[in-house]
């Protein structure tokens, strides 16, 4: 039996400049149902709240999956996120799923005002306490962070396992999405170091833990800057680019292809000495795009194509996500749904019953293309690809 790649959509907000509101994400969410996209996805950091967003979709929607991407850990205990995730799931009929991780900077610090400290511990005992209250029976924890537990939700949750992703980059923390989570999502990073590093930390930790890989999800998280003038694009995914580089410096180095490796130094002498312009200038165009796609349909479509054929040969099972971080507000709104129709992709494999996706987004923050493979961790592949594009894309060759 041949199965379908799923399709999905992103309406991520990084907490600024996002001009859409409540009303567009959910006629956004509403429409993407329509058009036969499998899921929606939400971010929450200093934007709007994603399980109240979620909530109101769960009523407007009747079949689309319902997923965070990513609930922060610092700025909800785990109580709360195991009453919002029991609670959406309910409303939407069992389609949530949770995304967690531990957030960043700014946003943890100068938004919340909470130190990000020991983030892997907290991240594992989140992941146990919110899988003891799921299971709807009363439970007890004495942990680093929460001590002296001893309760129960307060309502029998529609189901007690739904599906728990881990937003990860770093060693430790992608071996915990092996050891703990359904799925580990990835993001600011290349092909090159997903396929050369993370697959194996995934996959080794889960074995390490008993786990068997075949049954994990991966997520890789991919910028786009869709626009007709490339230059445009390109222009404002050196400013992406450059946004991300400064926030870590180190793990930039430390997970773009060693070749620019020299590059991404003299960027960073320039940073310390306060040149940021000349340092956006100089980013040269094959490290930029080695990392955002940038362009119309036609320049982002082989863009999808080589963001998940690598994954798909070291992995399998795998899903790869492209985000957008321009346009905002409106026209973001607009594009959305004509870029919609430049970028469906299906792929189906013979014999198996395996399904992943692709996500296609909206908004300032983030578009989404959800690129899967079915084949388990690791098993031979006997794979078609079929792709579905408008006959002007087609007919570019």
């Amino acid at each position: 039996m041949n199965s379908k790649m799923l399709i999905g959509v992103d309406l991520k907000s990084e907490g600024a400049g996002n001009e859409l509101t409540c009303r567009d994400i959910l006629e956004l969410a509403r429409q993407a149902e329509k058009d036969g996209f499998d899921s929606v996805w939400l971010n929450e950091d200093i934007g709007k709240d994603s399980v109240a967003l979620f909530g109101a979709m769960s009523a407007v929607t009747n079949s689309i999956g319902l997923v965070t991407a990513i609930i922060n850990v610092y700025s909800r205990s785990a109580l709360q996120i195991a009453m919002a995730i029991a609670t959406l799931d309910e409303l939407s009929h069992g389609r949530a799923s949770l995304g967690l991780s531990i957030g960043h900077h700014p946003w943890n610090d100068l938004g919340h005002g909470i130190p990000l400290e020991a983030p892997l511990a907290r991240l594992r005992e989140y992941i146990q306490f919110i899988r003891k209250a799921l299971s709807g029976q009363r439970f007890t924890h004495n942990g680093r962070f929460f001590a002296g537990v001893d309760t129960r939700l307060g309502f029998r949750p529609l189901r007690h396992n739904p599906p728990i992703y881990v937003g990860a980059t770093r060693p430790r923390m992608v071996a915990l999405a092996g050891e703990m989570a359904d799925g580990l999502i990835t993001n600011v990073v290349t092909p090159y170091y997903v396929r050369n590093y993370q697959v194996e930390q995934f996959r080794s930790a889960a074995q390490r833990a008993g786990r068997d890989p075949k049954c994990l999800e991966l997520m890789a998280i991919v910028t786009c800057c869709p626009a007709e003038d490339r230059e445009a694009a390109l222009a404002h995914a050196r400013s992406t680019f450059m946004q991300r580089f400064r926030s870590n410096p180190a793990r930039m180095i430390e997970t773009q292809e060693p070749i620019f490796r020299a590059e991404l130094l003299a960027l960073k002498d320039l940073l310390d000495r306060g040149e940021i312009e000349r340092a956006q200038r100089e980013a040269s165009e094959p490290m930029v795009t080695s990392l955002i796609a940038v362009g119309n349909g036609k320049d982002l479509w082989p863009a999808a194509r080589a963001w998940p054929l690598p994954l798909i040969r070291a992995i399998g099972y795998q899903l790869s996500v492209f985000s957008r971080s321009w346009p905002v507000g409106r026209r973001a709104k607009e594009l959305s749904r004509r870029t919609w129709g430049h970028c469906r992709i299906s792929f189906t494999e013979r014999g198996s019953g395996k399904s992943a996706g692709l996500w296609l987004g909206a908004n300032h923050a983030i578009e989404i293309f959800r690129l899967g493979a079915f084949a388990p961790l690791g098993s031979p592949l006997n794979r078609h690809c079929v792709m579905t594009l408008p006959r002007s894309v087609n007919n570019s060759g």
